[in-house]
């Protein structure tokens, strides 16, 4: 529930050089000036300058330069904020501090794997230091101090899942009234099968910690500066529901006594690949969001590693500083360059690029407030899920991650929107679904599509009554001659000879043999290479409770697979949303390959955004949604900031359905923004 607070748009995260700290200060001063960047967040002891964790006496020489750049950066209007870049350590990189800080206790991997860097969350002498650190911070008068993404107890390299120190295991065993070991706790925990409820106490206990540490953090920072803010930086809402963290409690901690609290959700890619990793960015921003229940001010990350345009060019960093608004982010965090002392006039197009979009970025900030409700297919997350996911032999604690929603990249990719929020309908793959055992009657009443892998979890569940389907075997694709999808009814997008591949490298897709059952039936089917029916392929099926639910033979949960999409099956996905729906479809984007569709309502408006995730440029776009409303006057935001009507002759409304067509194209990796006005004003 993010908070609709004035803060400053650009932020540039720069790093305080220590031997060149007076150079380091004016010239980021002159950089922020003339490129609109309103807040400089300096890194404290980074990367290839760290010391893995500082002394104190190390974060008192930063202490008088800090309070310099303040003076320094308000001459020109510009904030001051820190962001130390280790609390408990971001990983083991030639560093030893055991004899730098012998009172420290240090993390310990599921394995056993020691860390030797790397700070246990519970260990005394370590809260210790970091009360100190944070309150000598504090007294520097930063407008925001960061709380960096390391911590958390999971990827501390060389520890990977933690932490199974001895002081962990005693507290954990004197609370639960049962002696444990590191090796009889790990095997409560990887227990194949269900889940030993030991499993949900040990992330219970070790989320509880860590927000007990935010908690004695604030109490500490806020008593040195009350008008500082905490900030915490998040990492993937997936991995943090392997260690329990409790969100309401860790943004009430750094809240304080302020009205909000300010956060960092990630949005990955810190090189750029594809264009399709904004998806990520998409799922990782979004499922943050939904976790927090309290007022928030949201600050994307736009980050460039190992830097420079080599690592990422302008026109990526512009996309995400572009796509941070509609995803609800009103700052955006910029970690443009490096941590060697390379000169920002190395690369002025980064600022040039900051300037050029300022006039959208504030109209979109303007217009996707945070109150504001993602509407669209929807995407499940449980914060507590690795309490209730079944392994199998030999399944290590990696396993219990979730993971985030290939539907959602599938979905949006051939056009239709998703969301984290409630919705009619939901998309799932995988075993989601064993966190809702209590939920299943009120998901399944409604609209439900699955991959193989949630149908399983549902048999498993002994919920086939809600699916009408069984699967009579399981088979790798290389394994049974069932190289194509025939699509046959004409209803969800079928044709005499229409046919969708199910090849791809390696053949390694897994297949389920699915069985119908009464009531249920196929809209396509699997055939072998003289085109003959082999098995069900779509089944769709409506249950006793009313609810609607299609079932693809399709595995999906190792990510978007490309195989899987082309126009034949976005036209059978589009028409089996439609019917899930009831044909009251939030959102259904065309005009080219690889969207990113996103809609959010507000009181008087409906937002719709549509970025090109391909490298060809969209001729033109199109969108239809669902409304409940009547009239509703539709403009498209231009390059300028400004706001111009749609043309009448490109809407139509059929009912409850808005139909959009805008003859204006769509460049890669740019998006479409248009505004339904309610209303008078």
């Amino acid at each position: 529930m993010p908070t609709s607070v004035p803060m400053n748009r650009y932020m540039i995260r720069r790093s305080l050089f220590p031997w060149k700290f007076e150079e380091t200060i004016d010239e980021t001063a002159r950089f922020a000036a003339e490129h609109g960047i309103q807040e400089v967040i300096w890194k404290i002891d980074c990367e290839e300058f760290s010391h893995g964790l500082p002394t104190l006496d190390q974060v008192r020489t930063y202490l008088p330069w800090l309070e310099k750049s303040r003076s320094r950066l308000a001459e020109s209007g510009t904030t001051m904020s820190i962001n130390p870049w280790a609390t408990q350590g971001m990983r083991d990189a030639g560093w030893d501090l055991r004899r730098v800080f012998p009172g420290f206790e240090w993390m310990v991997d599921i394995t056993g794997v020691t860390a030797k860097s790397q700070a246990c969350p519970m260990s005394p002498a370590w809260r210790e230091w970091l009360l100190s650190a944070f309150s000598l911070y504090a007294g520097a008068k930063p407008a925001v101090l960061w709380i960096e993404d390391d911590f958390r107890v999971h990827r501390h390299r060389p520890v990977l899942y933690a932490c199974y120190c001895d002081r962990h295991i005693a507290a954990f065993s004197q609370k639960v009234g049962r002696t444990f070991t590191r090796e009889t706790l790990a095997a409560e925990i990887l227990k194949p099968g269900p889940p030993s409820p030991v499993r949900a106490q040990w992330f219970d206990h070790v989320g509880g910690a860590m927000a007990e540490v935010l908690e004695l953090l604030a109490a500490k920072v806020y008593s040195a500066n009350r008008d500082c803010r905490l900030g915490l930086m998040c990492s993937h809402p997936s991995m943090h529901a392997t260690e329990q963290r409790d969100w309401d409690r860790c943004i009430r901690a750094i809240t304080g006594h302020h009205d909000h609290a300010v956060i960092r959700p990630a949005m990955g890619n810190y090189q750029e690949s594809t264009p399709r990793g904004l998806y990520d960015s998409r799922q990782m921003v979004s499922m943050t969001l939904a976790c927090i229940r309290a007022p928030i001010h949201a600050c994307s990350e736009v980050e460039n590693w190992p830097f420079t345009r080599f690592s990422k060019s302008v026109n990526f960093a512009r996309a995400q500083v572009l796509l941070s608004a509609p995803l609800r982010c009103a700052s955006m965090s910029l970690n443009f360059y490096d941590h060697t002392g390379t000169q920002l006039a190395e690369e002025p197009q980064y600022g040039r690029m900051l300037m050029d979009v300022r006039p959208r970025v504030e109209a979109l900030v303007a217009e996707y407030r945070p109150e504001g409700r993602e509407c669209g297919i929807g995407m499940l997350h449980a914060e507590d899920g690795a309490d209730s996911k079944q392994l199998e032999n030999g399944q290590g604690f990696a396993s219990l991650g979730l993971g985030g929603e290939p539907w959602a990249d599938i979905l949006q990719a051939l056009g239709t929107g998703v969301t984290w929020t409630g919705s009619d309908a939901i998309a799932v793959s995988g075993q989601k679904l064993r966190a809702y055992g209590d939920r299943l009657d009120a998901l399944f009443a409604k609209g439900v599509l699955l991959d193989l892998s949630a149908l399983e979890t549902v048999l498993s569940m002994g919920r086939e009554d809600l699916v009408g389907v069984r699967i009579a075997s399981t088979f790798i694709r290389k394994d049974r001659a069932t190289p194509m999808e025939s699509l046959e009814d004409p209803a969800f997008g079928g044709a005499k000879h229409r046919l969708v591949t199910v090849d791809h490298v390696g053949l390694t897709a897994r297949v389920g043999e699915l069985v119908p059952l009464a009531g249920a039936r196929a809209a396509s089917h699997l055939v072998d290479p003289d085109l003959k029916p082999v098995l069900p392929g779509l089944v769709l099926f409506e249950n006793r409770l009313g609810g609607r639910v299609a079932v693809y033979p399709y595995d999906l949960g190792n990510g978007m697979e490309t195989w899987f999409l082309n126009w034949h099956r976005a036209r059978q996905l589009e028409a089996v949303v439609a019917w899930l729906t009831r044909d009251r479809v939030p959102l259904r984007t065309s005009g080219g390959a690889y969207a990113l569709p996103m809609r959010t309502d507000y009181a008087d408006r409906v937002m719709i955004t549509v970025m090109n995730l391909s490298l060809d440029a969209w001729p033109g776009v199109e969108f239809s949604c669902d409304l409940d409303r009547a009239g509703g006057q539709v403009q498209r935001l231009g390059d300028d900031g400004s706001w111009t009507p749609v043309p009448d002759a490109d809407v139509q409304r059929i009912g409850r359905t808005l139909r959009v067509a805008a003859k204006m194209g769509i460049a890669p990796l740019d998006l479409a923004t248009f505004r339904i006005r309610f209303g008078t004003g």
